[in-house]
């Protein structure tokens, strides 16, 4: 068994480069997954999409 250990300094760099992302790039990043998922011959928008994310969540915000 070999006896590798990582670098302290790299793993130091590892944990200064993990970002937690923003609510907006969640946000941008849940519309683009929808407007993938859905094709595009079904004639959504990405406008629907934002606005059918902004209800979903208005309405979660209600029941928290």
């Amino acid at each position: 068994m070999s006896n590798l250990q990582t670098p302290q300094h790299l793993l130091n760099a590892l944990k200064a480069a993990v970002k937690q992302p923003t609510a907006d790039e969640l946000r941008d990043q849940s519309v683009s997954f929808i407007m993938g998922s859905v094709g595009m011959d079904s004639g959504i928008t990405r406008a629907d999409v934002e606005q059918a994310l902004s209800m979903n969540q208005s309405r979660a915000k209600k029941v928290a």
